[in-house]
């Protein structure tokens, strides 16, 4: 699968608030902080991340000519998107989401959203390609079909990309936040991967009546589930972090990291078995609960920027990270042969063990011990055990969302 994408839907200019209660626990006063503004929405963060991730990235998006539209336009840019389908105009449209950390009054985190547009209007404003003129125009522009498209707004424009698109060999992923209407059915209809919430979409009922889809129901703090071709619903259990900061943009992640492990598979979707959407969504998993270690939607990316080096190798070959896990530090140390471990069959990583005859949970769970604990541990063997150095690097820079420079 080409790693080239192009995405429709919501785009919005995420205004990221954090208020702070200088007599706490009295709620009031409070003062508020303007941290982070830049672009977001499911669709805007799913591109933004993949083109970190590596990927050609198109966003397909119709943008006012406010200073906010423009700005939206420049972010998506600074990220490595290509632009050549990212419009301003007059008939366009620009939303804003004013996202406010604040505290309840038994002091735990939560998040307020507050909708808008330029001009203090309080509703949000859209444009989406016209079905009777614009997609079909847009989709004459094309030279050729990406390898996926992207779309999380059922609109009708949207559904004739998907369906022309998919008709040229394209991966169709569609994120709905309800399903409810003739549209919605529809859009699940001409697509291949289905991704939603189960708070949002508890009934699972519609997905009975297709058996060429893979659909994804994300389950919060209980993992993930995922029928394949209608098969049974396989449980994927979650990745456990104490280290919460910010749950936005977890979903956005988790679809970033399982469409560029699945692109690393190098086979047609339709010859994936239930094992490789499992060891795919299990990879996405432990991305998506470290990028909840950071404020805001794409906070992991604006960490790894700090780095003097962002590629990979570079910071791998640093002398000492510290886990997100724990505030200890991961050292580097020689590597182990296999030969000299006490235990046959076994990996070492320098110090601790893992299990090469354990499920892949097993690994999961091991690797997260370790860095946890602290230990030092061989961290170009550890990586590559999870297949960091694969030929298709199907944990690329990810050595940023296990661990980062303090």
């Amino acid at each position: 699968m080409k790693k080239s994408i192009i995405g429709s839907g919501i785009y919005m200019l995420d205004k990221i608030v954090k208020r702070s209660y200088p007599e706490w626990p009295k709620m009031r006063p409070f003062t508020e902080d303007s941290v982070i503004e830049e672009v977001g929405g499911t669709c805007g963060n799913v591109m933004c991340i993949l083109s970190w991730l590596g990927w050609d990235a198109m966003p397909q998006v119709c943008l006012d000519e406010s200073e906010e539209g423009f700005k939206m336009k420049s972010d998506l840019i600074s990220y490595g998107c290509d632009p050549r389908f990212v419009t301003n105009s007059p008939d366009g449209g620009t939303t804003i989401l004013r996202c406010t950390h604040k505290k309840n009054p038994d002091g735990s985190p939560s998040v307020s959203f507050r909708a808008g547009s330029p001009g203090g209007s309080r509703f949000p404003k859209r444009h989406f390609l016209r079905v009777k003129d614009e997609a079909p125009a847009f989709l004459g522009k094309l030279e050729e079909a990406p390898g996926v498209y992207f779309f999380d707004d059922p609109a009708a424009g949207h559904r004739l990309i998907a369906k022309e698109l998919r008709e040229k060999g394209a991966l169709v992923y569609f994120e709905p936040s309800n399903i409810s209407t003739n549209a919605d059915m529809d859009a699940v209809k001409v697509s291949d991967i289905v991704k939603f919430s189960g708070e949002n979409i508890p009934d699972c009922s519609f997905t009975e009546v297709f058996d060429d889809k893979l659909f994804i129901q994300t389950l919060g703090a209980d993992g993930l589930r995922f029928c394949l071709r209608h098969g049974d619903w396989v449980k994927v259990p979650p990745v456990h972090c104490d280290n919460v900061v910010d749950w936005e943009g977890a979903g956005d992640w988790t679809t970033s990291a399982f469409l560029t492990h699945i692109a690393s598979l190098d086979m047609p979707f339709t010859e994936m078995k239930e094992e490789d959407i499992k060891e795919a969504l299990q990879v996405a998993q432990i991305v998506a609960a470290q990028s909840v270690c950071f404020l805001s939607s794409k906070g992991m990316i604006h960490e790894a920027s700090k780095q003097k080096d962002g590629d990979i190798r570079a910071i791998m070959n640093r002398k000492e990270i510290r886990s997100n896990f724990s505030d200890s530090a991961v050292t580097f140390v020689p590597s182990i042969e296999e030969a000299e471990t006490e235990k046959s069959g076994a990996y070492s990583d320098g110090i601790l063990l893992l299990d090469r005859d354990a499920e892949v949970e097993d690994d999961i769970q091991q690797m997260h011990l370790i860095l946890r604990s602290g230990s030092p541990v061989n961290m170009e063997d550890f990586y590559r055990w999870f297949g960091a150095f694969d030929d298709d690097s199907r944990f690329e820079r990810m050595v940023t969302a296990l661990g980062k420079d303090r």
